[in-house]
């Protein structure tokens, strides 16, 4: 798993996490809960807000949340 593989990234961390509320969850603890996903094999450095915010966005459409 990478970076760009938004979706498949949302639908882990929502098998994982899916005790969370995310309005709350800040950016910063979406990466860290990445990093940490047994299937991811890319760099850690390599994202930025953007990739973080779509792989919220699409947890979000994971849940039906609508913003």
């Amino acid at each position: 798993m990478r970076w760009n593989n938004i979706q498949e990234i949302a639908e882990a961390l929502e098998e994982g996490h899916c005790d969370q509320e995310l309005e709350n969850i800040r950016l910063k603890k979406i990466h860290s809960w990445v990093i940490q996903l047994l299937d991811f094999e890319d760099d850690p450095g390599k994202f930025n807000e953007r990739i973080l915010e779509a792989i919220q966005d699409e947890w979000k459409k994971i849940r039906g949340i609508d913003e």
